[in-house]
């Protein structure tokens, strides 16, 4: 692992930044993955605020375990949070990945009748 300089560390924001981004956590051997709905948001914000959360400025070693939590626009809104701190996201954010055609290569409209013969998507590398 390299370690950041002093001046290094004044140019970079650690305490905005998730302790992934710092330390890899390539020594962490094993992982689970949840995918949850936020069906109570009391519940959800009171589980959140209790959970064992650190940023990559109060670490100076990797930790031997962690917690990430990513959300949705659905999950965020359903926790309640500000429809304004939303909007400052990014529209991929916000839209979702399925909804960026871009990304489809062809694929994504296999289920419409005539697909085949849409030349918007026969370009694609």
């Amino acid at each position: 692992m390299i370690q950041p300089t002093s001046q290094q560390k004044s140019l970079v924001e650690l305490d905005d930044m998730q302790a992934l981004l710092r330390f890899g956590h390539g020594r962490l051997v094993e992982s689970c993955f949840m995918l949850l709905t936020v069906a109570d948001a009391r519940q959800a914000r009171a589980w959140l605020s209790a959970a064992s959360f650190t940023n990559a400025a109060t670490r100076e070693t990797p930790p031997q375990q962690a917690l990430q939590v990513a959300f949705t626009v659905h999950g965020l809104r359903r926790l309640g949070l500000d429809e304004q701190v939303i909007e400052g996201f990014s529209d991929e954010f916000i839209s979702g990945m399925s909804h960026d055609e871009s990304r489809c290569r062809g694929h994504c409209y296999s289920h419409r009748p005539n697909a085949g013969n849409d030349s918007r998507h026969d370009s694609y590398p």
